[in-house]
């Protein structure tokens, strides 16, 4: 689910949610800590855009004009295309090339002028993730090709984001209020957010939130989505299993429990399978 950006005042600044933001947006960075939401954020954006637009390509009345998808990318993805293409090759064009070839239309050019034509126009949005993620002997050429685009193509659509750890501004001119950053859940949505994970099975969500609730040294680590998400599918999992939900009192104990459960799930699907005994080993491994 998207994490909302904001809930009207929060320590003292103002906030908002995502939800009534987003449509009156041409160009955002969305900022926060690990875990809070940003990948997921941008993913939910970029589905809500292109559900809508296969619901209007499905009505004959409608125009090409009239449809505004979404195109969402690692920026580390984007940086590795741009070196390794021709110096003053256009980063919308070496963009465009490259996902026309992942998704089998290399060679379209009727695809390649409209999705163009739709990203320089602002009617596509471009969505591209984790800026803080891209190799410093990467960084220069990406923001250099952000830079050209947003000159060169002032309509252009971008939503950006990154940590707030080492964050110091975007590549283009984004007004200072564009640049979000996402907050912790508080109580309220935390207590949603569980109801939201267990959907039609509220008994279960109202017993995990009652357990949740209970242990207060850790309800500021579980006011992030991440870590809530977290607990919430091991605590389902125990619930599967008949087992006793998970006693953890402090945020080591949870951090241990998480690992436990990830090497788990690693292993089942690992190929070749995996032995308890190399399974031990390798979370001892990551653990230390």
């Amino acid at each position: 689910r998207p994490r909302p950006a904001a809930a009207l005042k929060r320590d003292g600044r103002e906030t908002e949610d995502w939800a009534s933001l987003r449509d009156r947006l041409r160009r955002a960075v969305i900022l926060g800590t690990p875990g809070f939401g940003k990948t997921t954020l941008l993913w939910n954006e970029a589905v809500r855009r292109n559900q809508h637009a296969l619901a209007l390509l499905r009505n004959p009345h409608v125009v090409l004009q009239e449809v505004q998808p979404a195109v969402l990318v690692h920026a580390n993805e984007v940086a590795t295309w741009l070196s390794a293409a021709p110096v003053g090759t256009e980063m919308l064009a070496v963009l465009v090339d490259k996902l026309l070839k992942r998704f089998g239309l290399e060679g379209e050019e009727t695809a390649r002028i409209l999705l163009l034509g739709k990203l320089r126009e602002g009617d596509c949005l471009l969505a591209i993730d984790a800026l803080d993620e891209v190799p410093p002997d990467l960084r220069d050429r990406l923001e250099m090709g952000v830079r050209e685009l947003g000159g060169a193509c002032g309509k252009a659509s971008l939503l950006l984001s990154s940590r707030l750890a080492g964050y110091a501004g975007p590549p283009i001119s984004i007004p200072e209020e564009n640049q979000l950053e996402l907050l912790a859940f508080d109580q309220s949505r935390m207590r949603r957010a569980v109801g939201a994970w267990f959907g039609s099975d509220q008994t279960a969500a109202v017993r995990i939130w009652a357990h949740l609730i209970k242990r207060r040294a850790l309800l500021q680590d579980l006011a992030s989505p991440l870590l809530l998400r977290l607990s919430c599918q091991s605590a389902a999992e125990a619930l599967g299993r008949g087992d006793p939900l998970p006693q953890r009192e402090c945020r080591g104990e949870l951090y241990q429990s998480f690992l436990e459960n990830s090497v788990a799930h690693w292993a089942l699907r690992a190929s070749p399978k995996l032995t308890r005994t190399q399974a031990a080993q390798f979370q001892d491994y990551i653990g230390t």
